[in-house]
């Protein structure tokens, strides 16, 4: 997991990266930090939608925590990406 100091990169022998959607922010997998598995946002998602908040309307945003954000944009387009996701959903698409 850990990024070249000096250029930021991947090892060339393994790439890590967020995963997306909800399932992104609901759950930690376990680790030293984490322990067992942990809740972050799960109990929020399933009380949006109980309370009548569509899934589909709750848009997460997770990131590489590794990179400041000028990399973020520069290696994966984070930002212009992010952008275009929230254009779309503005619009319904």
């Amino acid at each position: 997991m850990l990024l070249d100091p000096y250029n930021q990169t991947d090892h060339p022998e393994c790439k890590s990266r967020p995963d997306s959607g909800l399932s992104a922010i609901t759950e930690l997998d376990p680790g030293y930090i984490t322990g067992p598995l942990s809740s972050v946002w799960k109990e929020w998602v399933k009380w949006c939608i109980e309370f009548g908040v569509e899934a589909d309307a709750i848009i997460a945003a997770p990131y590489d925590w590794r990179l400041s954000p000028s990399m973020l944009e520069e290696r994966d387009l984070y930002f212009h990406k992010l952008k275009c996701v929230l254009i779309l959903h503005d619009h319904g698409t």
